[in-house]
C-alpha cells in the first residue's frame, strides 16, 4: 500500500509515485530548461538517475509521501506535475513537513500547482498537521506568488536546494 492515498481535485487525481513507473514521465517533465532552471540539480541526465532521485519519497511514514499528477481530461494519462509531503531534510527538530509541487511547463498559468496544492495541503490538515513549509527559490515568481496565496508567510531564507536562496514559507492549514 502506497503511504500516501490518491486524490482527486476538479482538473486531476493526484496519483501516489511510484519511481520506477513514474521516472520516466518526471524525468521528461523536469528535462525542460525553462523548468530545470528552479531545480538545484539542473536536468537530471537519465531516467535511472531520476529514478534514484525519487528515492527521498521511499520509507516515509504513513501519511508522508508524493504524488504525481494526471489531468482528467488527458486520454493520454501523461504526468503534469508532482506535489510532495514530507520531512524536510532541513528541518530542525519540531519543524513541521515541507510541501513541494512542480508542474509542467506547457501547464504553466491555467492555476493547476494550486489546485494540486491545496489538495494536498487538505491531505494533512486532515490528518492533524496544523502547519507546514514550503521552501521556494527566491527568483521563481511563479512559486513565491502561490506560497503567498496559500497564507504562506516567510519565516527564513537560506540556500538548502542548491547555490540559489530560498525562502521559507510557513503556511497555516484551515481546518486543522
Amino acid at each position: 500500500m502506497p503511504p500516501v492515498p490518491p486524490l482527486r481535485t476538479d482538473r486531476l487525481r493526484l496519483v501516489p509515485l511510484d519511481r520506477s513507473a513514474h521516472a520516466a514521465a518526471l524525468h521528461d517533465l523536469y528535462a525542460d530548461p525553462r523548468f530545470a532552471e528552479y531545480l538545484a540539480s539542473g536536468p537530471v541526465p537519465t531516467v535511472a538517475a531520476k529514478e534514484e532521485t525519487l528515492a527521498v519519497f521511499d520509507e516515509l511514514a504513513p501519511g508522508q509521501g508524493a504524488w504525481v499528477a494526471v489531468r482528467h481530461d488527458d486520454s493520454t494519462e501523461r504526468v503534469v506535475g508532482r506535489f510532495s509531503l514530507r520531512p524536510c531534510r532541513y528541518a530542525a527538530p519540531g519543524d513541521p513537513l515541507e510541501v513541494g509541487w512542480f508542474v509542467a511547463v506547457d501547464q504553466w498559468g491555467q492555476g493547476l500547482a494550486a489546485e494540486g496544492i491545496r489538495a494536498a495541503l487538505s491531505y494533512a490538515a486532515g490528518l492533524g498537521h496544523r502547519r507546514v513549509i514550503a521552501l521556494v527559490r527566491h527568483d521563481n515568481a511563479r512559486s513565491r506568488a502561490l506560497a503567498e496565496r496559500l497564507g504562506g508567510v516567510v519565516t527564513g531564507q537560506g540556500r538548502w536546494y542548491g547555490e540559489e536562496p530560498s525562502l521559507r514559507y510557513d503556511i497555516e492549514l484551515a481546518g486543522s
